[in-house]
């Protein structure tokens, strides 16, 4: 059984529904913000990383990747789900599993996951997580004792339940062995949704609508995959305007 209480004598976790209820959350100096997009940015992320790409570069707009591709960059993007044309890479994470991709710099956007980096780089430190790297990024988040916001980029400001399912499961992993306390409705409600459907996982996030987006465009390959906790290693965190791997047990594969 988990409890609210104030004030908190230890590190908190806050979870955030979606980028549009951002702005609204109390942030103090000691804070790191993780973003969750599990279909599709973030689990990407995370197997780049551990195919040995360099870094990623997220942007904003579709423009601004086609100027870099222009000038000789790998670009990764999305909208509404579908690839541009000029794009090397889609949003899947099968897409990167490749060497290609080995020591190289990736820009890289997307419809909610660049979009909600974006926002969160402006109150502080940045992480990226995913179902794949959960146990990764809570021993790094352990480390930190900071406080911690799980946003959850969802899809176009709208709820998403894989989002808050991966967060839920964060949020557990941090408050065991009492070292955080769960600081709002929403963390203690994204735990007890955790708890209660992560025994048949793949079948709740096959009815979500996100999912059934995806799979409406053919996109549907990925999601096994995509919640396979444990697979990956990756630590990824902003660093300046990019994004690097600091895990110290890199799972560098090859194909």
């Amino acid at each position: 059984m988990f409890y609210l209480s104030e004030p908190f004598a230890m590190p908190t976790v806050v979870v955030c529904f979606s980028p549009a209820l951002y702005p609204y959350l109390d942030k103090g100096d000691d804070l790191i913000t993780v973003v969750i997009d599990v279909l599709r940015a973030t689990t990407s992320f995370c197997t780049a990383f551990d195919y040995g790409v360099r870094e990623i570069i997220p942007v904003n707009s579709l423009e601004t990747a086609m100027v870099h591709k222009e000038n000789g960059h790998l670009v990764a993007a999305e909208r509404d789900g579908v690839k541009p044309a000029f794009a090397d890479y889609s949003n899947s994470a099968f897409d990167f599993m490749n060497n290609a991709i080995v020591g190289k710099s990736i820009y890289y956007t997307t419809t909610n996951g660049t979009r909600a980096i974006e926002l969160a780089t402006a109150a502080g430190k940045v992480a990226i997580a995913s179902f794949l790297n959960i146990p990764a990024i809570t021993r790094w988040l352990i480390a930190q004792n900071s406080n911690v916001i799980l946003l959850c980029a969802g899809w176009k400001n709208n709820f998403c339940i894989e989002d808050t399912l991966c967060a839920g499961a964060i949020a557990k992993s941090l408050i065991q062995d009492n070292r955080f306390e769960l600081a709002d409705d929403s963390a203690l409600t994204s735990v007890t949704l955790w708890n209660t459907c992560n025994e048949h996982l793949e079948t709740m996030i096959r009815r979500s609508s996100h999912f059934n987006r995806l799979k409406k465009l053919g996109y549907d390959d990925v999601l096994s995959y995509s919640l396979q906790i444990g697979k990956s290693n990756a630590v990824p965190v902003m660093q300046g305007n990019s994004i690097v791997n600091l895990s110290n047990a890199k799972n560098n594969k090859t194909v």
